[in-house]
């Protein structure tokens, strides 16, 4: 019997064909919202490293709300595309990279 984590990596290896080829067409209908999710992350990045205090909460609000809205976009194209498991193998990989 697969351990939970070898079945994670199996679907992760089957799921990623599928995902770099809609990959390019979430790329394309969700621009907008990866590239202010984007710009929302530097902004966090560079409070955090300044130390900014002040600015924290609200470019940390702003990164969660710009971060739902690219998800709200780019899920549908990948459920869309590749199904329910790859779908949430994305966000999976979106909430791990978010979190380090």
């Amino acid at each position: 019997m697969a351990s939970p984590r070898e079945t994670r990596q199996f679907e992760f290896f089957r799921s990623l064909p599928c995902l770099a080829e809609h990959e390019k067409i979430a790329l394309q209908q969700c621009r907008p919202q990866i590239n202010a999710s984007l710009a929302a992350s530097n902004r966090f990045s560079v409070t955090v490293l300044r130390k900014e205090h002040h600015n924290l909460r609200t470019h940390f609000e702003t990164l969660c709300k710009k971060l739902g809205s690219m998800i709200e976009c780019v899920e549908p194209v990948t459920r869309a595309g590749c199904g329910d498991q790859a779908a949430k193998m994305m966000l999976r990989f979106i909430t791990v990279g978010f979190s380090r």
